[in-house]
């Protein structure tokens, strides 16, 4: 009997029928359990569906060390079969390697098999592959018959394949193995619909079989089930020819030196180009991954081969920074951007660093290594940057900052102000969730940060609109030449205010979002009141202009009563929504 790495490639990729014919046989005995729902993840929770194609009781935990519901979670309960949800509290690797199987109601023939089916029933390929049309009926005796011409033949039905086979029976097959979730987890993969649609008529067929339904009806499922299957190996085979092992040349010298070229110059389109060309001529599919990235640099967003690529030899494709880093994206073939774990303090000159571009981190000694050469933007909080201003770092090459507030006053808000660690910052964002405490910005306005600045945005909580000063901020633009405009954001993008220079003006642009519509509309909250407050505070000379936006025309005698109070204050120097 095969193992269960032998069985898979055999079945699919083989074409010797004596290996394929060990394979299908032996996939009752390796096979983790059987896949009865199409479904890959439940629409409402976001899990894999139970006995569904990614089941998490079949194929093993989604996360290392947990149950799907949570209630084992390693060390303790590491070893241990939730009696809840059914799943194996261990590592999630398992989901690469455990596969299940399909039990068809029907016996399907595996193309590499026809031949033998066709020599052990007396028959022609051809005259096999009408008998799996259903064009003609098979009978006993060997002959060949119009369905449906004769009336006995319609009462006791056609005679199947698999019961003239007899002691060859197992030529056909009743269980169609499910390859592991691993190979086949991205979104709208062609495997996952392939396999969806053979369960799916394999519960027709069975339903039908219950119900009692016209030979005809059956006829048709048997049909359609033999191509739904016929598909699936298509796919499958596909899939696993390009899973085939793969020549690692990162592990010869001439290797070794294209991707330390990558590392040493990671600005050069050029040096990419090169290591993705030889990748490609030893038969390494990173190569075909690099290339097809390289297309349009400026894209961060994979194409459905590139995911297939990464995912079949992702571990090797993030070396060493998958135990370094999550969140990891890839622009230009490589890692770009991912946020930083505890273990990377532990190895702070990886040569993998040096094609970040962003960087998601608390670690001050990562934040300044040399090794990240291409880092340009930076998302932190203030006590790491607290820990960048006493260590005296200067990060010329840096012109994008996300940072994050844990309280309303950062801790030593004067060394923040003035500490000139980033001198070329271009972009900064602030941001400060937090309802608590009286937020005071006075540390932010005279610090060095702002020096450059031509963008800045607050992202606050929705419960600060209250507090708004718009003039406060107006002034701050008008003081700064080179700031361009500043974003103020309330709540997950409740509500934006957009202040923009216009020569010696400022313009004022208000977004509203369609959620905080319907609170006004429903009179929930004080948003309206707030809202009127923070822009009726304005001067009629304080701004240019005013513009408010939002996602749809206006209703309500809430939102009626804030656009007339508006154009009150306004009049023509403000441009509204239609209001219906």
């Amino acid at each position: 009997m095969p193992s269960a790495n032998d069985a898979l490639p055999a079945l699919f990729l083989s074409d010797d029928a004596d290996e394929i014919h060990a394979a299908a046989i032996a996939v009752a005995a390796l096979s983790s359990g059987e896949v009865l729902k199409p479904e890959g993840i439940h629409r409402r929770t976001g899990k894999p569906e139970r006995d569904g194609l990614l089941c998490a009781r079949l194929f093993g935990p989604v996360d290392d060390g947990r149950c799907l519901c949570g209630k084992y979670t390693a060390p303790g309960g590491l070893g241990t079969r939730c009696d809840k949800c059914g799943v194996l509290c261990g590592p999630s690797s398992t989901r690469g390697e455990r596969w299940g199987h399909i039990a068809s109601a029907v016996g399907l023939v595996h193309p590499r098999l026809a031949p033998r089916i066709a020599l052990a029933l007396g028959l022609r390929q051809s005259e096999l592959a009408r008998v799996l049309e259903y064009g003609v009926v098979l009978e006993s005796d060997g002959r060949l018959v119009a369905p449906h011409d004769d009336p006995e033949i319609d009462e006791r039905g056609a005679v199947r394949i698999t019961t003239l086979l007899g002691d060859d029976a197992d030529l056909m097959l009743s269980l169609v193995p499910v390859t592991p979730p691993l190979w086949r987890d991205t979104r709208r993969d062609p495997q996952d619909s392939a396999y969806a649609s053979l369960v799916g008529r394999n519960l027709r067929l069975r339903r039908l079989l219950e119900l009692n339904a016209p030979q005809i009806l059956l006829d048709n499922e048997r049909r359609m089930a033999q191509i739904a299957w016929d598909n699936l190996y298509k796919v499958v085979r596909k899939e696993l020819s390009e899973r085939a092992p793969i020549v690692v040349a990162a592990s010869t010298t001439k290797s070794r030196a294209l991707l330390q070229a990558v590392y040493d110059e990671p600005d050069s389109d050029a040096a990419r180009h090169a290591y993705a060309a030889h990748l490609t001529a030893e038969g390494d599919l990173r190569g075909e991954f690099i290339t097809s990235q390289l297309v349009d640099p400026r894209r961060t967003r994979m194409s459905q081969r590139e995911a297939d690529l990464l995912r079949r030899d992702e571990a090797r494709y993030l070396a060493p920074l998958a135990r370094l880093a999550d969140r990891i994206t890839f622009r230009r073939g490589f890692p770009s951007s991912c946020r930083s774990l505890p273990a990377a303090a532990d190895d702070l000159t990886a040569d993998a660093w040096s094609t970040i571009e962003h960087l998601e981190s608390d670690l001050p000694a990562l934040i300044t290594s040399p090794a990240l050469r291409s880092l340009t933007s930076l998302t932190t909080t203030d006590r790491a940057l607290l820990g960048l201003c006493r260590a005296h770092a200067s990060l010329p090459q840096l012109h994008t900052l996300q940072l994050s507030l844990s309280s309303s006053t950062p801790p030593d808000p004067d060394a923040l102000r003035t500490a000139d660690i980033f001198p070329d910052l271009r972009t900064l964002t602030v941001v400060h969730r937090s309802t608590r405490g009286q937020l005071d910005h006075t540390w932010l306005l005279g610090s060095h940060l702002l020096h450059d600045v031509t963008r800045l945005t607050l992202q606050l909580a929705e419960e600060r609109l209250a507090a708004l000063d718009l003039g406060a901020w107006i002034r701050c633009l008008a003081a700064r030449p080179r700031l361009g405009s500043i974003h103020l954001g309330f709540g997950k993008r409740l509500v934006t205010f957009e202040l923009r220079r216009d020569r010696e003006w400022t313009r004022l642009r208000v977004v509203l979002s369609s959620a905080l519509e319907q609170r006004v509309a429903l009179g929930y909250g004080g948003c309206a009141s707030d809202l009127l407050t923070a822009l009726t505070a304005l001067g009629p000379h304080d701004v240019l202009d005013v513009r408010v936006d939002s996602t749809g025309d206006w209703y309500g005698e809430e939102l009626t009563g804030l656009a007339r109070s508006l154009r009150a204050h306004f009049a023509d120097t403000i441009t509204l929504p239609r209001v219906g």
